[in-house]
C-alpha cells in the first residue's frame, strides 16, 4: 500500500444457513514472520495469539490516521496508513444463530506500507492571471487547489534568498519588488508520490482608485471639489469624467476643482487610473438640490364646528429636508408635514404654511391663506328620558327635548321607527331590552348635531311564598313551595326551631312534603318553620328572603 493512500477493503462474507454475521478486528494468531508469512507446511495448532509492542494493538494495528475501522455490518475496512513498514492485521466474523453466536472465523494480513506513486495532483490558482488587471499590491494570497496530498513546499520565486518559501495549505506572501515572478509547487514533497507545478505572474504595485464623493449643493452657483483617493504612485495618470451634463466634460488633474452641474438631479462621475500597466475605475454620483417650492392642499373649506380638516402639504425640495410650520389661526400650531386638525369653534380663519430648509438649497417660504377655513356653528342636541330603567309592568318612557339652536329635530326611539320634526315624546315599550335614543338637531345653517341615550326596559320578575300549608293527605294544600318569575338561580333552605335542616332544594317547583329531606315517612311536628332563600334575577342581581312557613296536620 501507498503511504497516506486512503485504504477500502471488502470483507464481507456469506453463509449457507443464513446466520447472522458481525463484523471485528481482532487478534492474529502466531505462527508466521516478517519473512515466512505463509508457512509451508503450516504449524499445527494451538496457535497464540501476537503479542502486539505499544502503541500498536488488534484495534490499532497500522497506526493509521484516521485509523482503522470495520463496519461490523457489511465488513468494510476503511482507514489511511501514514507509517512506512510491513503489518499485520486480523479480521474476525462471528456467526449467530437465534442470538447465540456459534463459531468465529479469523483472516490475517500482511500489510507492506511503502513510498509509491500514487493520485496527486499539485496545482493552484493564478492570483494575477490577468496582465492587465495585475496592480494587486505586494501581498499576494495563494489558492491550493492540489489533490491527494498532505504536504506542501511553496518557492514564491524570490532570486538571492532562501526564505521565500512556505509549508502552509494556502500561504499569503509578501514580494519585496514589483516584477515577473515563477512560483514553484511541490505537494507530497519528499514522497514518491509527489508532484510539482508551476505558475509565472507579474507583481505589481496597489493601484486602487477612489474618491469620496462631496456633499450635495444647491442649484444655485453650485461648484464642486473633487479629490482623487484610493492608492496610487507618482506616475499615475487621472481621468476624471462629468459628461454628458457637467462644466468641463473631463479633467486629467488629480484633484479637479469647480466642476458645475446645470439642473437639480443626481449626477454620476467616473475617475480612471492608469499606470503601471494596470487601469482602475471608481463611480460614484454627486447630488444637485433643486430650489424648495411651497404649496398645501386641505380636505374641505367650510363645516360645522367641531370641524376636523385635513391639511395636505404639497411642498417640494426634492433631496433638501424640508420642516414646517403651520399656524391654523385659531391660536393652534402644528410642525407636522400633514396635520389635521380640529376647529372647536365657528368663525373664519387664515391658515399660513411656513417651510424652511436647513441644508441643500436653504431657503426659508411662506404661504399664507386668507379666509381659508369657515367653521358654522352648531346646534346642541339634548333631552331628558323618564325613566332611564323600568321594568315591562312599567313600559312607559317619555323624552323631553332640551336642545338649543335646533330649527329641525327627529327622534328615533330605538324601535326601528323615526319620528320627524319632533323632539319630545312619549311611548310604551312592548318588549323587554336596552333601547337606543336618539336625536337630530339642525340649525338655520345646515349643521347638525346628534345626542344618543340607552333606556333599559327589564323582564318582569316576582317572588311569593305562601306562609303555611297542610300535609295531611287531603289533596289539598298538602305541600309547600315557593313562586316567581325572572329567577336565573335558585336555593331554599327549611329548619326547624332547634336549627337542624329539614329540606333544600335548588328547584323552585319542587315541594317540600313535609317530611325530613322528602324522604318519606313520618310528617315533621306542628310549628313555625324557617326557611331562607337566595336566588338570583334575570338581570343577575341577588336577592335574599328569610321567613317563616307554619306546618299544620
Amino acid at each position: 500500500m501507498c503511504v497516506n493512500d486512503p485504504l477500502s477493503f471488502d470483507h464481507s462474507a456469506t453463509d449457507a444457513d443464513g446466520d447472522s454475521l458481525v463484523y471485528f478486528l481482532c487478534d492474529p494468531y502466531e505462527g508466521a514472520s516478517t519473512t515466512d508469512p505463509a508457512p509451508d507446511p503450516p504449524f499445527p495448532p494451538p496457535y497464540a495469539n501476537v503479542i502486539f509492542s505499544n502503541p500498536f494493538n488488534a484495534t490499532n494495528p497500522l497506526g493509521a490516521s484516521p485509523g482503522l475501522a470495520i463496519n461490523p455490518q457489511t465488513g468494510l475496512l476503511t482507514g489511511t496508513p501514514n507509517m512506512l513498514g510491513q503489518f499485520v492485521v486480523a479480521v474476525c466474523v462471528g456467526e449467530y444463530r437465534n442470538g447465540q453466536l456459534i463459531a468465529v472465523h479469523k483472516r490475517d494480513f500482511q500489510f507492506n506500507v511503502v513510498n509509491c506513486l500514487s493520485n496527486v495532483a499539485a496545482a493552484f490558482v493564478n492570483p494575477n492571471p490577468d496582465p492587465l488587471n495585475s496592480c494587486n499590491g505586494f501581498e499576494i494570497e495563494f489558492t491550493n487547489e492540489s489533490s491527494g496530498a498532505q504536504f506542501y513546499r511553496w518557492d514564491f520565486g524570490v532570486s538571492g534568498t532562501a526564505s521565500d518559501t512556505s509549508t502552509d495549505v494556502n500561504p499569503i506572501y509578501t514580494y519585496p519588488a514589483p516584477g515577473d515572478y515563477t512560483v514553484t509547487l511541490i505537494a507530497n514533497p519528499g514522497y514518491y508520490c509527489a508532484d510539482t507545478t508551476y505558475i509565472t505572474f507579474g507583481v505589481y504595485p496597489l493601484l486602487d482608485a477612489y474618491f469620496d464623493p462631496p456633499p450635495g449643493q444647491c442649484i444655485t452657483g453650485n461648484s464642486f471639489n473633487f479629490t482623487a483617493g484610493g492608492t496610487y504612485q507618482n506616475t499615475t495618470l487621472f481621468n476624471w469624467d462629468f459628461s454628458p451634463s457637467g462644466t468641463p466634460l473631463n479633467s486629467q488633474a488629480q484633484n479637479p476643482q469647480g466642476i458645475s452641474f446645470p439642473a437639480p438631479g443626481t449626477y454620476g462621475v467616473t475617475v480612471t487610473y492608469t499606470g503601471q500597466g494596470c487601469v482602475r475605475t471608481h463611480t460614484d454620483s454627486v447630488l444637485v438640490y433643486p430650489l424648495p417650492t411651497i404649496d398645501l392642499d386641505i380636505s374641505g373649506g367650510v363645516g360645522c364646528e367641531p370641524y376636523p380638516v385635513q391639511f395636505t402639504n404639497n411642498s417640494t425640495a426634492s433631496d433638501t429636508p424640508l420642516e414646517y410650520w403651520w399656524n391654523f389661526g385659531d391660536g393652534e400650531f402644528s410642525n407636522e408635514a400633514s396635520p389635521l386638525h380640529i376647529y372647536q369653534n365657528d368663525g373664519i380663519y387664515d391658515v399660513t404654511l411656513t417651510a424652511y430648509s436647513l441644508s441643500g438649497c436653504i431657503d426659508t417660504l411662506v404661504l399664507s391663506q386668507q379666509n381659508l377655513i369657515t367653521v358654522k356653528p352648531s346646534p346642541t342636541a339634548a333631552f331628558i328620558i323618564d325613566p332611564v330603567e323600568t321594568d315591562v309592568l312599567a313600559p312607559w318612557v317619555s323624552v323631553t327635548d332640551q336642545s338649543v339652536g335646533g330649527i329641525y329635530c327627529e327622534l328615533y326611539m330605538g324601535t326601528g321607527d323615526t319620528l320627524f320634526n319632533t323632539c319630545s315624546y312619549a311611548m310604551a315599550y312592548q318588549d323587554s331590552g336596552t333601547y337606543y335614543i336618539s336625536q337630530i338637531v339642525i340649525n338655520e345653517v345646515g349643521c347638525p348635531d346628534t345626542l344618543i341615550k340607552p333606556v333599559r326596559i327589564n323582564p318582569i320578575f316576582r317572588f311569593y311564598a305562601p306562609n303555611a300549608f297542610t300535609p295531611n293527605g287531603d289533596i289539598y294544600n298538602d305541600g309547600w313551595r315557593t313562586y316567581g318569575e325572572g329567577i336565573k338561580t335558585f336555593k331554599l333552605y327549611i329548619f326547624n326551631r332547634w336549627g337542624q335542616k329539614v329540606f333544600e332544594s335548588n328547584n323552585i317547583f319542587e315541594e317540600w312534603d313535609g317530611t325530613f329531606m322528602n324522604q318519606g315517612g313520618e310528617i315533621s311536628a306542628d310549628g313555625v318553620y324557617v326557611y331562607a332563600v337566595y336566588l338570583t334575577d334575570v338581570l343577575n342581581k341577588e336577592h335574599t328572603y328569610r321567613d317563616m312557613v307554619v306546618l299544620i296536620r
